[in-house]
């Protein structure tokens, strides 16, 4: 499968989680910006769609 593909189906997965969870989310082209509060929400519904979609963890950073 094509790998651009993949990601941006992680990064859609993690931004429905994180509004799932009442959370404001930006979408990047690689991830989504959240406010500083709900930064650890937001790395949580990454990697859980990370694993769920490309089958293993894939480490998020915050980033300031």
């Amino acid at each position: 499968m094509d790998p651009i593909f993949t990601e941006s189906r992680i990064v859609v997965a993690a931004l429905r989680d994180s509004i799932g969870h009442g959370v404001t989310a930006l979408p990047m082209h690689d991830g989504h910006m959240v406010a500083k509060s709900k930064a650890e929400v937001a790395k949580e519904a990454m990697e859980k769609a990370s694993l769920n979609i490309a089958g293993q963890v894939i480490p998020a950073e915050r980033k300031a």
